[in-house]
């Protein structure tokens, strides 16, 4: 599993594709991420969506890497 440094973007890079949005358990702080997939390095990444942007928090081979992240509902 790889881990990236938090870095703050207006927009999402044009490579990352396919974009899952997630939210949190409405008891919790109620923050929205969204899951994508870049095809090129074949890697997700974790985004939190900010007011101005969105926040990288962590990229990973598998999605399922995210759980310990954020508690979300499905």
């Amino acid at each position: 599993m790889a881990k990236t440094p938090s870095k703050i973007v207006k927009s999402i890079p044009a490579q990352e594709v396919q974009n899952v949005t997630c939210f949190t358990k409405p008891n919790e702080s109620g923050d929205k991420y969204i899951i994508t997939l870049n095809h090129l390095k074949e890697q997700f990444t974790l985004w939190k969506c900010l007011k101005d942007g969105f926040e990288r928090v962590k990229t990973s081979d598998n999605p399922l890497d995210f759980d310990d992240v954020i508690p979300y509902e499905m």
